[in-house]
């Protein structure tokens, strides 16, 4: 009964407000990433910062997170060969072998 009185209006303002609420929905999420890109920038250049300023730190990993995935691949197997010569005794691990 209550479709016959508003007929195909009714309709069209229950679709009008989805598709509002889908907008808005999207809007939302996209100004939250938007944030959390600049947050991630923030604090991946204070990071990079306190890299440089610490003498014995491999100034060669700034700017890691602009490297390919095989490249990131390798740098983690060689910081994984250096850990695990740490944790065996080797000594410290040498930034030379990093490059």
């Amino acid at each position: 009964m209550r479709r016959s009185l508003h007929g195909p209006r009714g309709r069209a303002r229950t679709t009008s407000r989805a598709t509002a609420t889908s907008i808005g929905a999207f809007l939302i999420v996209f100004l939250i990433q938007l944030r959390q890109n600049r947050d991630n920038a923030v604090v991946q250049l204070k990071l990079d910062e306190l890299i440089r300023r610490l003498e014995a730190a491999r100034t060669s990993l700034v700017g890691l997170e602009h490297h390919s995935d095989e490249e990131l691949a390798e740098v983690a197997q060689q910081l994984g060969r250096l850990r695990e010569r740490h944790a065996g005794g080797g000594g410290t691990a040498d930034s030379a072998e990093l490059t």
